[in-house]
């Protein structure tokens, strides 16, 4: 098999700097703020009060020392290796919190020589330490997303992408991003996310609407998308999700059209569930696609937040996941590789299943 390109993936930092406002003062005003509303029921308040918990610095730590511990992590994937993450580096979407979860992406990027992509999440475009979007009108979120972009990206969404890849046989393994964020009031409250125009910086809107750009490229492609919520989320919440999902993959499925065995992978994060679970990843995608509203050759792999801290028990372990990408022969191979901390004192540990198997295996054919 032909290594291409190794994706070191996380999300949901949820990052509160030391120096931000006082952040357990953020939480108070929020649980005084939800706790006394009589149609929220404590399952409810519980999902707002863990959105805003902060993060665990030893899960940071512990995950940089994993490179250094573990050198087979990037042995002979020197030069091909990215880190990438799908957004929700803050918990409040500060300016100090935003600016020390880029340091330490960077930093770690530049000690171990390779690139790193960002995209941002829901929380990220947030007013600040105890003002979440329910305090503030949609002008101001608006105000308050345009100094975010234009401070941490530059102007342009995502920060980067991975290069493409050219593939042995012709075509390219390539790589894209679909911004997910609603920026108004209540959608961004309850954490929705839609694919809609994304014209910041196009006063003419000019630049074609996210689902027309999808099927703009030419070629044969297998395209990996990076998106903060993901498109197949499993779980039964009737808010949070991504309200036109099935839009989204209609038009993945539309594009596929010209581009004969086409295939989509899309990386999220969001739900801090890993999906498909550990020991569950189809060993091919093809036409009996159990992902819904995914289709044939598309597939959706979600990693769970990194390093947000628990609320009264509750919440996952962190984790992060490692994805492999090869060509072997008329087919794309996905190698995953989960990494887990359910214990500070452990680190991350690579998952494995009772057979002590830990790396799965995805397989698309080629054109």
């Amino acid at each position: 098999m032909t290594p291409l390109i190794q994706l070191i993936h996380i999300s949901d930092l949820h990052i509160i700097a030391s120096t931000s406002a006082d952040p357990a003062a953020g939480r108070r005003a929020l649980h005084q703020l939800f706790g006394h509303i009589p149609v929220l029921s404590n399952a409810a308040v519980d999902f707002f009060m863990r959105g805003v918990q902060g993060h665990d610095t030893q899960a940071w730590d512990d995950f940089v020392e994993l490179f250094y511990d573990e050198p087979e992590l990037l042995h002979r994937w020197e030069g091909r290796t990215r880190l990438i993450c799908t957004g929700d580096l803050s918990t409040w979407g500060d300016d100090a919190s935003l600016t020390l979860a880029h340091d330490q992406l960077n930093d770690l990027a530049k000690a171990l020589k390779l690139g790193w992509h960002t995209i941002y999440g829901n929380h990220d475009v947030w007013p600040g330490v105890g003002s979440g979007p329910w305090s503030c009108n949609n002008t101001a979120l608006g105000h308050r997303r345009t100094a975010m972009r234009q401070s941490y990206f530059g102007n342009t969404f995502p920060l980067s992408l991975p290069p493409h890849v050219n593939l042995n046989r012709g075509g390219v393994l390539s790589f894209h991003a679909l911004n997910t964020i609603q920026h108004e009031q209540w959608p961004n409250t309850i954490a929705r996310g839609r694919v809609q125009g994304d014209y910041y910086w196009d006063a003419q809107r000019s630049t074609p609407h996210q689902l027309q750009r999808i099927g703009g490229h030419v070629g044969a492609e297998v395209r990996v998308f990076l998106t903060h919520h993901p498109v197949c989320d499993p779980a039964k919440l009737p808010f949070k999700k991504l309200s036109n999902r099935a839009q989204v993959a209609g038009s993945l499925a539309a594009a596929a059209g010209p581009l004969k065995h086409c295939g989509f992978i899309i990386l999220s994060g969001h739900t801090h569930k890993l999906n498909p679970p550990h020991g569950q990843l189809p060993q091919a995608i093809g036409a009996n696609n159990a992902q819904a509203p995914l289709v044939e050759d598309q597939a959706q792999l979600t990693t769970g937040t990194l390093s947000q801290r628990s609320y009264a028990g509750k919440g996952g372990n962190h984790l992060f996941q490692r994805l492999r990408f090869f060509e072997d022969g008329d087919q794309l191979v996905l190698e995953r590789r989960v990494y887990e901390r359910s214990s500070g004192l452990m680190g991350f540990q690579p998952v494995a299943t009772s057979a002590g198997q830990t790396d799965e295996v995805l397989t698309l054919n080629l054109c």
